[in-house]
């Protein structure tokens, strides 16, 4: 089993607020991932956890795609 990382309560704060717009059925995987990715990394501080959680935030956020489908989101058009 992996080790636990060890991060201060400013950087779990910055953590769990970049959690919040993950699916509750995905926030575990997500924190997975982000510790993950958190484990190669030399240096830890809030900017690097927000950096890495941010970048991880694009597999697990669901983002509707507004551009597709031949519906158009403008009244105008």
């Amino acid at each position: 089993m992996p080790q636990a990382l060890a991060l201060s309560d400013e950087e779990m704060d910055v953590l769990y607020r970049l959690a919040q717009p993950i699916p509750p059925r995905d926030r575990g995987a997500f924190l997975q991932a982000v510790a993950e990715r958190l484990r190669d990394v030399s240096v830890l501080g809030p900017g690097v956890v927000a950096r890495v959680a941010r970048e991880a935030q694009r597999q697990f956020r669901d983002v509707p795609d507004l551009g597709r489908g031949g519906h158009s989101v403008s009244k105008y058009a």
